[in-house]
Order: structure tokens, then C-alpha cells, then sequence
């Protein structure tokens, strides 16, 4: 067994637990989850793309790993769930944003109403 790829797969499961839980916090609103986290989790992903081509094969040769293989998968799963609950939060806020606007732009027309009568 490659002890390094242990501790290799050990060090990226424990980045997407770090990631995971600021989209969790992203998802409830309690911290902001932009390009730079995204750019954050693309790290561990393109890291981790070469050892899930050979993954079939270390299983069997290296049945140690699976429980981390496992943990990644299913981090992952979660994580695309959670991602997706942080756009449709985000989708809310342009909502919310488009309304307001909305409100001060007619505000606006009725301060300048209300300049131009003066």
C-alpha cells in the first residue's frame, strides 16, 4: 500500500470537508461562497481527477483507500447538492435586488415629480 496516496486522499478529503461546510454557511447565508472558493474547490478536484482514473484498479490493489475513495464520493455528491442550493439562494437575491430596484427607480421619478413642480 502507497502510504503517500493515503495521506494524499486523507489531506483532499479533509480540503472538501472545508469546503462543504462554507457552502453550507453560504447556503444559510452566513458567508459569502464566490469565484474564489470555486477557484478553492477546482484544486482538489483537478488533484484528485487522476487518481479516480485509476481508482477501479487501487481498489483492488490497495483496499485500504476505499474508505477514503468512498468519503470523497460521497462529499462530493453532497457538495453538488449544496452548490446547487447556494445558486438558488443566490437566484433569490437578484431577485430581492431587482425589486428594490425597482422601488428606488420609482422613487427617484417621484422626487424629480416632485423637484420640477417646485
Amino acid at each position: 500500500m502507497d502510504s503517500g496516496l493515503l495521506e494524499q486522499l486523507t489531506r483532499i478529503n479533509t480540503r472538501m470537508a472545508e469546503l462543504l461546510q462554507m457552502a453550507r454557511d453560504s447556503a444559510r447565508g452566513q458567508r459569502s461562497f464566490g469565484p474564489e472558493e470555486i477557484r478553492f474547490l477546482q484544486a482538489p478536484l483537478e488533484e484528485m481527477q487522476a487518481i479516480l482514473d485509476e481508482s477501479a484498479n487501487m481498489r483492488g490493489t490497495n483496499p485500504e483507500i476505499a474508505a477514503q475513495l468512498d468519503l470523497y464520493k460521497s462529499q462530493l455528491r453532497e457538495m453538488l447538492v449544496t452548490v446547487q442550493q447556494v445558486e438558488r439562494r443566490l437566484l433569490g437575491c437578484r431577485s430581492e435586488l431587482a425589486a428594490g430596484r425597482v422601488q428606488i427607480e420609482a422613487v427617484s421619478q417621484w422626487a424629480n415629480a416632485l423637484n420640477s413642480t417646485r
